[in-house]
């Protein structure tokens, strides 16, 4: 359903369930909603689930204007105060744990817990200085498809399905170029390091075959934050080993209580 109170930008979400502690799903670069289905499937029976298309994706409005994680965090926000959510436990995958994260900075009171699947935290300074401002410069220069895909593929084990492989190069191949070079320039300017010093509720990370964010480096700066680790999966976890991914969901949800009371 679309909701146009957020900046006079129309954002796309999906509700479901009935009652339940409340979950968000938040996509990543290029996704949609519709990467959470096995994530849907498996709450709504439990919790209220809410699953947005941030500003730029899907079924949401594709403004030329400047993207940050603060301005989608901004906007899940809104959606949730919209829907009658609280406290509710965010979810992202990729660039939608760094939403995630800011979501817990930027409105402490809205979220109880976060948890990053296969999310870069902590973006290391050659990548930002060189590997990501090349990336753009390729865009300006060649089919951006093809510079998109080249980068994308490392993303993916020989054994992912390769549906999901066509499905989410669709995806990139929808997206307007002012879209694509905006995410990148959002990526760039995302301080990872301050919003985690300023999310104080309980985090989970969650890393694909080759982790996006360290193990060692995370718990220096979150010691009490909980570490997990797919089998058999590329960066696309949630739609190549959604079992996987809702276990530890699950086990997540189970320890907030103690988590928080630590």
């Amino acid at each position: 359903m679309p909701f146009s109170g957020f900046q006079g930008h129309r954002l796309f979400y999906q509700l479901s369930g009935e009652q339940g502690p409340p979950l968000v799903f938040i996509h990543g670069m290029w996704g949609d909603h519709s990467q959470f289905a096995p994530q849907v499937d498996r709450f709504a029976a439990r919790h209220r689930v809410m699953v947005p298309d941030l500003l730029g994706h899907g079924q949401s409005d594709k403004p030329e204007v400047e993207l940050s994680m603060e301005g989608f965090a901004d906007g899940v926000a809104a959606l949730c105060r919209h829907a009658g959510l609280k406290r509710v436990v965010a979810v992202g995958h990729s660039l939608g744990g760094a939403v995630a994260v800011s979501l817990a900075a930027r409105h402490p009171e809205l979220v109880r817990g976060a948890a990053c699947l296969d999310t870069t935290l902590l973006a290391p300074a050659k990548a930002k200085k060189q590997a990501l401002p090349a990336m753009l410069a390729r865009l300006e220069g060649e089919p951006p498809l093809e510079a998109l895909a080249a980068w994308l593929e490392p993303m993916f084990l020989p054994s992912d399905a390769p549906e999901i492989k066509q499905r989410v190069l669709a995806a990139v191949a929808e997206a307007p170029l002012h879209v694509s070079t905006g995410l990148i320039r959002a990526v760039v300017a995302w301080d990872g390091q301050a919003a985690l010093e300023r999310a104080a509720c309980p985090l989970l990370y969650v890393g694909g075959a080759a982790p996006r964010t360290p193990m060692a480096d995370l718990k220096h700066l979150k010691p009490a934050a909980l570490y997990g680790q797919v089998v058999g999966s590329g960066h696309f976890m949630t739609m190549i080993v959604p079992e996987q991914v809702n276990a530890m969901l699950e086990r997540f949800m189970e320890l907030l209580p103690w988590l928080e009371a630590a």
